[in-house]
This record gives structure tokens, sequence and C-alpha cells, in this order.
């Protein structure tokens, strides 16, 4: 055990995407006022994607990074893990993702044998209904945090007051880590950061588009694109920078989330899907503009209103009727193209959000 003896061990379990690690943070650094130090020590299972980052903050003891492609082929290596965590006998397991996943997810907490297990009462999004009952009995309570379509802000915040936080509300996330400038980056040049890809690619705004928004971008203002993204999207990523008039940095592949923390701070503005760059955008308090569909349309984009806090931000989207969905898309559409929420959201309409928070960002020069 690594612990001392005489410290509570508590397991926080977080193992969704990167954006949605940075939406909890907010809710992550009050985690110290429920477990203080000196009385608690915190694990936090962290996904591997994420975990250098998570490194770096005060709100835990211990990161535990977790391999998720690993997971998927490898039972030793996910029999190792679980034997780690049981030997660990920790007190307490808290799991705050509301949109749980039976595995690992629960497999995980009910494998701990901690005394107290504590998840929220999750919806289907990324289980079934016999695996969400199943599941639900590897707690010893469930937290009631709302309706699905509840802001993942509001979520958390509703989490915290569930254990006992009575004040907590939704706020904003902020990144305070400056970051590390990826060598091909030129700070002293005027830029503008792109993100042509997500992780899922019907939420990708059609890439002509973007080529026409970024060569409106460097005409009007003078700013290069600097297109930043996951290897996964490479491809895209040759194809934009190819097309755009003025000579554009392609960093897709090339960073990790220091280099990109770095790269997003010191940008003019930021245009992304509907993907962990928005939120970074948001968390650095960049000037941000995202397109976004309707699968979980005010679940993480747009973010609420704040009191107190104006987030630069824009959300561009094209109302439909069918918003909600979850991504079950009743238009068709061919293998890799967007969903037709996101297929429809004009040029224009972005470029009316570009140039009104590039007005905000240099009243603030």
């Amino acid at each position: 055990m690594s612990a001392g003896d005489d410290l509570q061990r508590v397991l926080v379990v977080r193992l969704d995407a990167i954006g949605d690690f940075i939406l909890w943070l907010d809710s992550a650094k009050e985690l110290r006022k429920l477990y203080p130090p000196g009385r608690y020590h915190i694990t936090l299972l962290a996904n591997s994607a994420w975990a250098e980052l998570a490194s770096g903050m005060p709100y835990w003891d211990t990161v535990w990074p977790l391999h998720h492609l690993r997971l998927a082929g490898h039972l030793r290596y996910f029999a190792r893990q679980l034997w780690r965590i049981r030997r660990e006998r920790f007190d307490e397991v808290v799991q705050p993702t509301y949109s749980r996943a039976f595995w690992p997810g629960d497999v995980i907490v009910a494998a701990s044998g901690a005394r107290r297990r504590v998840g929220v009462a999750t919806d289907l999004a990324n289980t079934t209904r016999l695996k969400r009952w199943i599941g639900n009995r590897f707690y010893t309570s469930l937290v009631d945090t709302g309706r699905p379509a509840t802001h993942e802000l509001e979520h958390n915040a509703a989490f915290l007051r569930a254990l006992g936080l009575e004040n907590v509300s939704a706020r904003a996330p902020r990144i305070t880590q400056k970051g590390a400038r990826p060598q091909r980056l030129d700070p002293a040049t005027p830029y503008f950061v792109v993100a042509p890809g997500a992780g899922l690619a019907g939420k990708c705004w059609p890439l002509e588009s973007f080529v026409d928004v970024c060569d409106r971008i460097a005409h009007e203002y003078g700013w290069r694109p600097v297109v930043v993204g996951g290897k996964a999207e490479r491809d895209i990523a040759k194809v934009l920078t190819r097309s755009c008039a003025t000579g554009a940095l392609d960093l897709t592949g090339q960073t990790s989330l220091r280099d990109l923390i770095y790269t997003i701070r010191h940008a003019r503005i930021v245009v992304s899907n509907d993907t962990a760059v928005a939120h970074f955008a948001a968390a650095l308090r960049v000037p941000g503009v995202s397109i976004a569909g309707g699968g979980h349309h005010g679940r993480f984009l747009p973010y609420p209103r704040i009191e107190g806090d104006a987030l630069p931000m824009i959300t561009v989207s094209q109302r439909m009727s069918c918003f909600g969905c979850n991504w079950n898309c009743i238009y068709p559409r061919s293998a890799g193209e967007p969903f037709r929420c996101v297929a429809d959201v004009g040029v224009e309409q972005v470029w009316d959000a570009v140039r009104r928070l590039a007005a905000v960002e240099a009243a603030q020069r």
C-alpha cells in the first residue's frame, strides 16, 4: 500500500476523453475540500491520454494512468490493473463521470472492494439498459445529477453538492499551466489555431468550409493558420494545410498536451469542431469559435452563461428539430461525411462569429 496507514485512501476514477477531463477541472479542484490532505490520500485513475497533464495538478496525491488501447485486447494487462487496485485496499471509490461505461469504469469500481463506492445515476450514452442495471449494483450510492441534456459543468457541480459541498456552483474550468513552445512555432508571428478534426468523423465541418474561413482570417487580419489535432487527423490536416492560400503550419500529431496549451494560449483566436481544442480554448480564456452539431447540444457546447465569467467563445450551430439524438442521425450519409446538422452550418455564420471575437481580441490588446 502506497499511502500512510493513518490516511483514508480515496480512488477517483476518471477514464473519459480529454475534453471531459478539462470540463471537470473546476470540480476536481474541490476534491481537496471533500478529502483534505493530512486525512486523505487521493489517487486519480486517469486516462493515459491526459494523465501527464493531470500529474502536474495539485488536486490529488497520485495519478495512475490507464492505457485504454491496451485494455481492448490485453486481458492480462487489465487483470494486473484490477489486482493493483484491489490490493491497495481503498476505503472509498468515486466515479464522477455522468455517462458511465460498464467496462472498464463500473468493473473497476466493483473490483476495488472499497467499503464506499459512489457514482452517478447514468444515462444510456455509453452503456445498455442491462449493463446499467448490473453496473448500478456495484455502487453503495448513486447520485442523480439531472437530465442528460444538462450541461456537463452542471452535472459535475451537482455531484459535489450531493457529496456535501452545498455551495458549489457550475464554473468554467481554468488551466494555469504555461505549457511548452513547439520547436516549429514562432510566437513572434501572429497566428490563429484551427482544429479540423474530431473524435467522430460526422462531427467534422467540411474541409472546404474550414479552408474558406482560414483564408478569410489570413487575408483580413494577417494571421497565420496553425493546424492542430491528434495523429488520427493527419490526413485531413494535410489537405487543409495544402489548400490554404496562406502558408499554414501543420502541427497535427506533433504536440504534447503541454505543447498544445502553449500553442492555444498564444493564439489570437481558435476555430474548431466540437472537440477538446474548444475546451482548451475556453479553459485558457482564448477567443474560440466552435462548430457543433446537435447530438449532445447543450451537454458540452455551448457553455452555459456563468455569472462573473464571460467566456470569449461562440458556438455556431444550425438548429434542427432532431437535436439531442446522441448522434443516432436520422439522415442518410456516406461513411466519413459530416452529420447534416454539422454540414449545414454556413461559412458566413462562422465568419461572423470570428469577426465578432476578433474585434474583442483587438480591443483587449
